[in-house]
């Protein structure tokens, strides 16, 4: 079973990016790596990271493109190869005239990975209230 679309297996590097930065912030600044401090640093950091893809790589990579269908010809044609052909790759239009576009979406576990950042900011507000009320 397939759980991401397109890129969205970034925000699974994301949060382990978060992880990695978390842990190694907590180590350089000298505090323990207890269960409040560290998931909630980790948690902060993936949601950095899951922010900035969202700022910066998904609009690039999801952007939008021309949908394409193939139109049969009114005669077939033999192109310089010497092959025959009888369909022709063109833009989807619509009523209109206007050119169709597709909007391809990256997605983890079926949510899209634009909105991974505010989820884990959310997740981290538990660990992050436990670490300041249990002081």
């Amino acid at each position: 079973m397939i759980i991401w679309t397109r890129w969205g297996i970034l925000v699974l590097g994301a949060l382990l990016a978060g992880a990695v930065v978390g842990s190694q912030t907590l180590t350089a600044l000298g505090v323990p790596a207890e269960y409040p401090q560290s998931i909630a640093m980790m948690l902060w950091f993936g949601a950095l990271i899951s922010l900035a893809l969202t700022l910066w790589a998904f609009p690039r990579i999801d952007k939008p493109r021309p949908a394409m269908l193939e139109r049969a010809l009114p005669e077939p044609i033999v192109d310089e190869k010497g092959r025959t052909k009888e369909t022709e790759i063109v833009q989807a239009v619509d009523a209109d005239g206007n050119g169709l576009l597709v909007t391809p979406q990256s997605t983890f576990f079926f949510i899209p990975a634009r909105f991974y950042w505010i989820i884990f900011a959310v997740i981290a507000l538990v660990p992050t209230a436990e670490w300041i009320f249990r002081r």
